[in-house]
């Protein structure tokens, strides 16, 4: 006869959920105030977070994790969102007095044309994307922020490959941690979205 499990265990994997559920909630409020660009820009802004929190658990699934630890990595990928909509608004000297600047220079000046000028002294990769910006109808100060913030996430998944070759259990507790910790760490959500 199967064995029909308790709902105790049911209820303690859907406490995470919920909890996780709520942040994101507190995501999309949050984003619906930003300070530029409205309300329509603060919804979009919002949703790119949630799908930024979705898609950061598909690394987690591909590498074996599932039930507490997933429902675990959930409700922290969904406070990693919510410190980063919380800084999205914060404006730095290093933006103020560079990365607007160089965008507004792209934007007036042909988008991707304007590569060939000097501009700026950040990797060609990095002025490829300040160029694509520059023909979306966006905050500059999101756009930048919300490309940074992604690479958060890729960062994150390195640290998870790493620390699950070198501890050679690909789905142990020390990569999820790494991951984890990764996106948590204040060095990280502060140079992404503050």
């Amino acid at each position: 006869m199967p064995k029909i499990p308790s709902p105790a265990p049911r209820a303690q994997l859907l406490l995470p959920w919920l909890l996780g559920a709520l942040l994101l909630a507190g995501v999309l409020w949050r984003c619906s105030s930003l300070a530029l660009g409205g309300p329509a820009v603060g919804w979009i802004t919002g949703l790119c977070l949630l799908l930024w929190t979705g898609l950061a658990l598909l690394p987690l699934r591909r590498a074996g994790y599932g039930g507490n630890k997933l429902a675990l990595a959930f409700l922290v990928l969904a406070l990693a969102a919510l410190l980063r909509a919380m800084c999205l608004d914060h404006i730095t000297y290093d933006y103020r007095d560079f990365l607007s600047q160089w965008a507004a220079f792209f934007r007036e000046n042909g988008g991707f044309a304007a590569i060939k000028e000097p501009v700026g002294d950040y990797n060609a990769p990095y002025l490829y994307f300040m160029a694509a910006i520059s023909y979306l109808p966006f905050p500059d100060l999101y756009a930048i922020k919300l490309f940074s913030i992604l690479f958060d996430g890729i960062l994150a998944w390195g640290g998870l490959r790493l620390v699950g070759a070198l501890s050679g259990r690909k789905d142990g507790p020390a990569p999820l941690t790494a991951y984890l910790l990764l996106l948590l760490l204040p060095t990280v959500v502060l140079n992404g979205s503050f």
